[in-house]
């Protein structure tokens, strides 16, 4: 059974266990995308870093995800289109993490341009590249 799999019947059976107590269930919508998600971490402020499934092919590889729902290129165009002349330039990213000590952490299989797969780590309060 594939992960995907696994995760929709252990939310169905959470879901349906809630429903069967009687305890309310309210959803909120947080955001609209216009491409599918490849994983997301929700920052301090409640923004989200988005990295942005490589089978839709946007520009931008990662976004950020304000509170009032405005996306902007993260950590700057440059790396998120692929485009910076530096090691950690994203380009197919599958999944994104944030630690404690304020690191984001983003897969990059990098089958969109062939490049090697990586995992870069992005220092958000220094606004560099971690690792």
């Amino acid at each position: 059974m594939t992960f995907l799999r696994v995760w929709f019947w252990v939310i169905l059976a959470l879901t349906f266990g809630t429903y069967l107590r009687g305890e309310n269930i309210s959803l909120e919508t947080v955001a609209r995308l216009s491409h599918g998600p490849g994983g997301m971490a929700v920052l301090l402020d409640n923004s989200l870093v988005v990295g942005i499934h490589p089978s839709f092919r946007s520009r931008e590889r990662v976004v950020l995800l304000d509170r009032n729902g405005n996306t902007a290129a993260f950590p700057n165009v440059e790396m998120s289109r692929g485009e910076a002349d530096q090691p950690g330039s994203f380009d197919s990213i599958m999944g994104v993490r944030k630690d404690s000590n304020g690191v984001v952490w983003f897969l990059d299989n990098g089958r969109r341009a062939e490049k090697i797969p990586k995992l870069v780590g992005w220092d958000l309060s220094e606004r560099q590249i971690h690792q």
